[in-house]
């Protein structure tokens, strides 16, 4: 493939030569293959990949090329993969293959198509990480290894992760060049923390209720102190202590009254005040449990998110 003004010319590629390069080139790696079902399977999607490059139809041409280099890797599949997803104008499959080149620096060809590749899809993707514990991870309804990074194109994704019950989806936003990586406790294994002691006691309602109740009782009291005054002065005006009328009779009878209502209030006023106090000294709880604790982590080179949920 060669390149003129910034657009790709096509490389007419014969579909008989593709397959008989790859053969050639994948004959060493069908010793750690016995029974030849990796080397049969990437040769049958190199050729359709072939076949799609042929076709013009470099989106499908490239899938099925980096299918057929992930079972049996080799330099010229990854090259003409290369070549394919820069036609296709694929950033996140490119980022991938671009990162695969890594591994055979020697080769000049692979090399030249790597960087052109890297060159046209520079800025265009970001990454998610998902680490977790025996749990399946989903990213945009894909699978993704835990631990290892995910390519994606930047904006807003769904990452679903699920252990043993209902998958937890979370929406990932995620620029250009940034890492962001989602860490989801194993609650299975992890162990449960102690819970944190509460503070005992009644609410701090009820004394201020009690409070109020004994402020009430003692208003009361101090109005029949009053009223059993005003009759004690009533008895002393009209000298009923020399003089036995029927009228100081009544008087002396309402104020004998009174003083026993006046003395039973100040009672209960003493007793209210008395309980009030004890009730706040030792039967209020007046300090609430802790609040949770929340932490956001930044970690890595550049743009990095650590989420934990």
């Amino acid at each position: 493939m060669r390149w003129s003004g910034g657009r790709a010319t096509r490389a007419h590629i014969p579909i008989a030569l593709f397959c008989l390069v790859f053969l050639a080139s994948a004959r060493d790696a069908s010793a750690g293959d016995p029974d030849g079902t990796n080397l049969s399977r990437a040769h049958d999607a190199y050729s359709r990949g072939a076949a799609a490059y042929a076709q013009g139809d470099y989106g499908r041409a490239s899938r099925e090329l980096a299918a057929a280099d992930a079972l049996v890797p080799d330099s010229v599949t990854l090259r003409v993969a290369l070549e394919a997803v820069t036609l296709a104008d694929d950033p996140v499959l490119g980022a991938d293959l671009v990162a695969r080149a890594q591994r055979d620096p020697g080769d000049a060809s692979l090399a030249h198509a790597a960087l052109v590749a890297q060159q046209r899809f520079a800025h265009r993707t970001g990454t998610i990480v998902v680490r977790c514990d025996g749990c399946l991870a989903v990213i945009d309804g894909a699978p993704a290894r835990s631990g290892e990074p995910s390519r994606v194109l930047p904006g807003v994704h769904t990452v679903s992760v699920q252990r043993n019950g209902a998958p937890e989806t979370r929406l990932v936003s995620v620029a250009a060049d940034e890492t962001r990586e989602v860490r989801v406790k194993n609650r299975s294994t992890e162990p449960v923390p102690a819970p944190e002691p509460r503070a005992s006691g009644l609410s701090p309602a009820w004394f201020f209720g009690a409070a109020a109740a004994s402020v009430a009782l003692g208003a009361v009291t101090v109005w029949s102190s009053v009223e059993t005054a005003n009759e004690h002065a009533v008895f002393v005006n009209e000298r009923c202590g020399t003089v036995g009328t029927s009228s100081c009779q009544m008087i002396a009878a309402t104020g004998t009254s009174d003083q026993t209502r006046t003395l039973g209030l100040a009672i209960g006023t003493g007793v209210a005040v008395a309980g009030t106090a004890l009730l706040g000294g030792i039967g209020v709880r007046w300090h609430a449990s802790p609040q949770a604790e929340v932490a956001v982590h930044a970690t890595g080179e550049g743009a990095a998110l650590r989420l934990s949920f």
